[in-house]
């Protein structure tokens, strides 16, 4: 499992992001995204590997 940031631009905070993830609360507030290190890329149609930011970003809208 990856931890990420609610305020970083990667995979498990993207809207197109299609692997395995879940809201990680602490004193019930969001407050960080763990998730698979592998999944589905929605926008670039293809597995892909947890990573960085990417041009087709969107901003997942479960995120506050």
């Amino acid at each position: 499992m990856q931890r990420t940031g609610l305020n970083d631009r990667k995979c498990a905070t993207c809207r197109w992001w299609q692997g395995e993830r879940q809201i990680v609360f602490w004193a019930q507030k969001p407050f960080k995204v763990e998730s698979d290190a592998k999944g589905d890329c929605m926008a670039i149609k293809a597995p892909k590997f947890y990573s960085g930011t990417c041009s087709k970003w969107v901003a997942w809208e479960k995120l506050p």
